[in-house]
């Protein structure tokens, strides 16, 4: 074969080689981005298995409740907080309470719920309940039919997420609404600055309302807390889920609700963005918020996907350059 029919032939070889890695590269960058893109994502399917909680292990465990993501934003208020309120009954009755960031966490100081009425003697009086509150106080069954253990918030770039640890079941309409204090402003919204909802019963449950009206509780309406939405602009429809867990506390079913909403039906809030979440009971026995939640989300860093992409393209121009050199020879 002559030196010029031997260079058409390297050339053509060189071609096809480049065109060939050229694939590579876009094929694993294509399976690299669909597996970021669903490690990113959660399924609202109820199960808090891809939050990364095993809720069938011991709820005495800070590992039972933490998420997996770095972003998440979280507070547990298992029970009673037995460390900041001692004398609570009934003795025993006891859970962790701690809220956190990822990972990291500290321990949280559960506030008892106020209510009035009157003494034996007649006069009205100021009284304060450890939440859950019940209606026969040392009793661990009635305080646990009130009960939200847990609550979550993560975002990815197009979704946020809430999650819900509660022994109210789906049926029982005493569950509120969540309320959204989205730019973190008490002056703007309806009761102390809500100004989105996301229904979970009632006329608007699937729906999330800007500038919505709220009913309040009715058993301690002294905390003019908002427990329902009334009326609201609707912005988008939710996923919700309820799912029964395979765990019981005194007796009582508890359940895991999970949420999931396009960032749109919030007008899209930046990365910067910190909010406020509420949510609570019909009678207002137990109350759970979160305070100033980050929007912001995990981006996977780029050498998650470079050195394999780097090692694949080595490889590949390593194995056709020696068998290209076995054919010219």
């Amino acid at each position: 074969m002559s030196d010029d029919r031997k260079n058409v032939v390297w050339e053509e070889k060189m071609m096809t080689r480049i065109s060939a890695i050229v694939m590579v590269v876009l094929l694993i960058v294509l399976v690299l981005f669909m597996l970021t893109c669903d490690a990113m994502a959660y399924r609202v399917d109820g199960d808090l298995g891809d939050w990364g909680l095993n809720l069938s292990g011991d709820w005495n465990r800070v590992e039972t409740w933490m998420p997996a993501s770095a972003t998440a934003d979280w507070i547990v208020e298992d029970n009673i907080d037995c460390e900041s309120h001692p004398k609570a009954r009934p003795r025993g009755y006891c859970g962790i309470h701690i809220k956190g960031s990822g990972t990291s966490y500290s321990n949280y100081t559960e506030p008892k719920i106020t209510w009035y009425g009157k003494t034996w003697y007649g006069v009205k009086k100021a009284f304060k309940n450890e939440q859950p509150s019940g209606r026969r106080r040392n009793d661990a069954r009635t305080r646990e039919v009130n009960d939200i253990e847990a609550m979550y918030f993560d975002t990815n770039e197009t979704h946020v997420f809430f999650a819900f640890v509660t022994s109210i079941p789906p049926d029982d309409d005493k569950m509120g609404d969540l309320a959204i204090d989205l730019d973190n402003d008490k002056d703007t919204g309806s009761y102390g600055g809500y100004e989105y909802g996301i229904g979970l019963q009632g006329m608007y449950r699937g729906m999330v309302c800007r500038n919505p009206e709220w009913s309040g509780t009715i058993d301690f309406p002294y905390n003019i807390i908002p427990y329902r939405m009334v009326n609201g602009t609707i912005t988008g429809r939710a996923a919700v889920k309820y799912v029964k867990l395979n765990v019981s506390d005194y007796e009582c079913p508890n359940w895991a609700i999970e949420i999931g909403v396009p960032r749109e039906a919030f007008g899209n809030p930046s990365t910067e963005q910190v909010s406020n979440l509420h949510i609570t009971l019909s009678c207002g026995n137990d109350i759970i918020e979160i305070g100033e939640v980050s929007w912001d989300y995990e981006i996977p860093e780029f050498s998650n996907i470079a050195v394999p992409l780097v090692v694949s393209i080595l490889l590949y121009y390593y194995y056709h350059r020696r068998k290209e050199e076995k054919e010219l020879c």
